[in-house]
């Protein structure tokens, strides 16, 4: 209802946390209903519960509801809608799961971003593309360097049955491109932190 009334462009902020632990699931909930599966397909869709279960499916149904809300409120025509996670959940229990997302522990990191307004943005599309830093250090292995290039280089599909197999021999261009990706953004933020004199942000650029 407050969005509604503003008459001049805005930016708001809404943060959900109905899925997270403890998976609280209102009383009163608009017609939604709960289910329950056995145990195996909890486990086989990556689900510690079936309150875990219900939760997600309430926040989706939730979010339906506000997107059904917003589209017959003034704003919506000229709004963009950015939905987002921080985190996902680890389990390795999943049947559609990937080794090396499994063995690495990668489906917590894997955070979709959705962008949505239907009369702002171009025709649906999907984008497969990791569009983010590599999350070093949070892969459940050890830190092969700390402040300089590691002697430690190698090529690896996440996605096959050997998650660690150095595959640099076989995709050799591949794994020198990457190479040049990391080694340039290592030297470009080493020559930042050395040509980049403190200022107080307070008064720069003031006269």
């Amino acid at each position: 209802e407050q969005l509604a009334k503003q008459t001049k462009p805005f930016f708001a902020v809404i943060q959900t946390a109905g899925y997270h632990r403890p998976y609280t699931i209102p009383v009163e909930r608009d017609g939604f209903e709960l289910k329950t599966l056995t145990q195996k397909q909890l486990d086989d869709a990556g689900y510690g519960s079936n309150e875990d279960y219900n939760s997600l499916r309430f926040s989706d149904f939730a979010l339906g509801r506000f997107i059904e809300i917003a589209k017959k409120s003034p704003y919506f025509k000229n709004t963009l809608f950015v939905i987002h996670g921080d985190h996902g959940l680890p389990s390795g229990r999943a049947t559609t799961l990937k080794k090396g997302y499994a063995e690495f522990g990668l489906s917590r990191w894997h955070v979709p971003l959705l962008l949505y307004g239907p009369q702002v943005m171009p025709p649906v599309r999907k984008i497969d593309k990791i569009a983010s830093p590599p999350q070093i250090g949070v892969i459940n292995e050890k830190y092969y360097t700390f402040g300089s290039p590691g002697a430690v280089k190698g090529y690896f599909d996440w996605h096959s049955e050997d998650p660690q197999k150095d595959l640099t021999t076989e995709h050799p261009e591949e794994a020198k491109k990457l190479v040049d990706q990391a080694e340039g953004v290592h030297e470009t933020a080493k020559y930042l932190l050395y040509h980049n004199p403190h200022r107080d942000h307070r008064t720069a650029g003031k006269r």
